[in-house]
This record gives structure tokens, sequence and C-alpha cells, in this order.
């Protein structure tokens, strides 16, 4: 309404107090052309910001995954069977990083307990 015409500030201020008392009767908000198209645009920027930020967790979680896989592996292949204890630690590393440094010793410490000892407590 304010974009077709302006009202004086008391009957703006009726205007405003007897649209609240409508939607409160009515149980339904108004909203202009332009808060509607506001609103939908804020929904979609906050869908594609969401969708976003899921891929990058969603890569993230899968890199992890995978080295913790490669890092059991290697072990695997080097010494056998790897204890259920030291599987279940490198499941619980959520750290790239860490595990990329971990798949590097794994591949060249001398036993499985050197290993043990790098992995840390």
């Amino acid at each position: 309404m304010d974009y077709v015409l302006a009202l004086p500030e008391d009957l703006e201020m009726e205007y405003e107090r007897e649209m609240q008392e409508f939607e409160k009767g009515q149980k339904v908000t108004f909203l202009s052309r332009f808060e509607r198209k506001g609103l939908a645009q804020g929904r979609e920027e906050g869908l594609a910001q969401g969708r976003e930020q899921g891929l990058e967790q969603g890569l993230e979680q899968g890199q992890i995954t995978a080295t913790q896989a490669a890092v059991a592996k290697a072990l695997e292949t080097r010494f056998g069977k790897v204890p259920k204890r030291m599987s279940k630690r490198l499941k619980e590393i959520a750290d790239l990083d860490i595990l990329t440094a971990l798949l590097g010793k794994a591949i060249v410490a001398p036993t499985l307990k050197d290993f043990d000892r790098e992995m840390g407590p």
C-alpha cells in the first residue's frame, strides 16, 4: 500500500493497527508483493547456500573416510590383521591432515607397534 499512497503519520499508525487486527482475525499475515519477492529470494539464496555447504561437508567427509580406509589397508597389507582397538582409534580421527600423515607413517613404519606409538594415545 505504501508504494501507491503515502499516508500521514497518524493515518499510517491507524492503518498498521487495523492491519494487525485484520491479520489476527484472518490468521494470515499480509505481505506486499515486494515482501513476498524478498522472502522468496532469501529462501532461494538460503537453499543454495545450504546445498553448497552440504556438498562441501559431504566431500570432506568422503575424503576423511577414504583416507581412513587407505591407512587401514596399508597397515593390513604390511602387517596382516590390524587390532580392533587400533582400527577403532583410526576411525575416530576426523582430521584429514593427521590421517594423511598417518598414511605416510603406515607405509614406512617398521612394525605395527611403531605405528601405534606414532598414532599417539
